[in-house]
């Protein structure tokens, strides 16, 4: 009987350790989770800034981008092109007017 009885307690506390144990790790398994969903919300965020920047890359590569770069980054103008400047209107703000050398406006 003391057998039997000592066999019980041992299985009891078996029992109990390895409840806890499996809450334990329940509790860590959904820790993880969250740290996934927040790990692929970065992926996610970062996939989105790469395609961004993808598109701003090859879109330098083009004509008209230069041509703008050039025009508002530089200040630099098309030959024959006269720039007006709106002194009213605050700083920054020019007018370009285009003419070939027939004196067409563009």
């Amino acid at each position: 009987k003391r057998k039997i009885n000592l066999f019980r307690i041992y299985m009891t506390i078996f029992i109990i350790y390895s409840v806890v144990v499996l809450i334990n790790l329940q509790f860590k398994i959904e820790e993880s989770k969250k740290q996934n969903r927040a790990l692929e919300q970065k992926i996610e965020q970062v996939n989105k800034e790469n395609e961004r920047l993808k598109t701003i890359l090859e879109s330098a590569n083009s004509l008209e981008y230069l041509e703008k770069a050039a025009r508002e980054q530089l200040g630099m103008v098309k030959p024959g092109e006269r720039v007006y400047i709106n002194q009213s209107a605050g700083e920054g703000n020019a007018a370009v007017e285009g003419s070939s050398k027939d004196g067409d406006k563009q």
